[in-house]
């Protein structure tokens, strides 16, 4: 039942204390009916996203193992960060001991979630936005998808497949945010786990996400992995971080040596070639620059993420 209490009045505005969990699980509720046929083990980091998910769970047919469910500020157990692998540790281990189960690691805020696969394998949060944006075209037809300009160039390919119209985003939830509302796109996703739905009111929800992938997996009746496999068919060098001391030193200095790509200045430095590109941008939230890049074989990938490292560290 949702509770509400009244404070005093605030100059000539009335504050109000609501507890609004009901209608947050009834939300998800109306929207999934999911019956899935694994284990999922779900690791919240001592978060927020496990002070709601028991309730969001109990209206699905979602056998689960939790972990760190208590939220705690302290975050004991370790970060409630999923990009980090260290901190996934204690999720691979319990999935040890659920043969075929779905990892999920929430970060501290519920916002950003990651998948592992049956093999304890973190899906990348690219081929995630392109796995979840074919199911929405499935089910509601044509539309705008978004994709930050780290992800694979697998993500607008399967979007054009399944008639849908990519559009690359700069990236940072602000940005993506309002790019969605101006375009009414279905659905965003990033490389950062990251995950945004229109009918989320083109917010990020980690918990929309997860159910969205369970829904996917229940009436496929595939395993994760088989149907992440075919999205992986580019190398992709996940992002690499690099402490300079003169960032726009660095990022003239490597405009400079690779004059030859396509530009794109969206956000950073993007350049593009037949059968590989880069993006070099400078850090929204700390003194670092970021450097992805994607190639068609491995190989390729390795030799020019070597040229490019050698080239930054260099310069900076």
């Amino acid at each position: 039942m949702t509770s509400e209490k009244s404070l005093p009045l605030v100059g000539d505005r009335q504050v109000v204390i609501k507890d609004i969990r009901d209608e947050y699980r009834d939300f998800f509720a109306q929207r999934f009916s999911i019956e899935l046929g694994c284990r999922a083990v779900i690791d919240t980091g001592n978060g927020m996203a496990g002070s709601i998910l028991p309730a969001v769970l109990e209206t699905q047919r979602i056998p689960y193992r939790s972990l760190y469910f208590e939220p705690n500020g302290r975050f004991p157990h370790h970060e409630a960060n999923p990009l980090k692998e260290e901190n996934l540790q204690d999720l691979r281990n319990t999935m040890r001991q659920e043969p075929n189960s779905i990892g999920v690691a929430f970060d501290g805020d519920g916002d950003r979630v990651a998948l592992l696969d049956e093999d304890g394998n973190a899906v990348r949060g690219d081929l995630l936005t392109a796995l979840i944006a074919k199911k929405l075209l499935e089910e509601k037809g044509p539309g705008t998808i978004l994709y930050d300009l780290r992800s694979s160039k697998i993500v607008p390919e399967v979007i054009r497949a399944h008639g849908g119209q990519p559009v690359i985003s700069r990236v940072g939830h602000s940005f993506i945010k309002a790019l969605m509302r101006r375009e009414k796109a279905l659905f965003a996703g990033e490389l950062s786990f990251h995950f945004y739905f229109s009918d989320f009111f083109y917010c990020e929800s980690g918990i929309f996400a997860m159910l969205t992938v369970f829904k996917i997996l229940a009436n496929s009746g595939e395993s994760l992995a088989s149907m992440v496999a075919p999205l992986a068919k580019y190398a992709h060098s996940g992002e690499i971080n690099f402490a300079v001391k003169d960032k726009g030193h660095v990022m003239e200095e490597v405009k400079r040596q690779y004059a030859g790509g396509r530009v794109l200045n969206l956000d950073g430095l993007s350049l593009e070639y037949d059968n590989w590109w880069f993006n070099l941008r400078p850090s929204n939230t700390e003194p670092l620059l970021r450097l992805n890049l994607e190639a068609d074989t491995e190989e390729l990938m390795q030799k020019r993420a070597a040229e490019l490292k050698e080239l930054i560290t260099k310069a900076g």
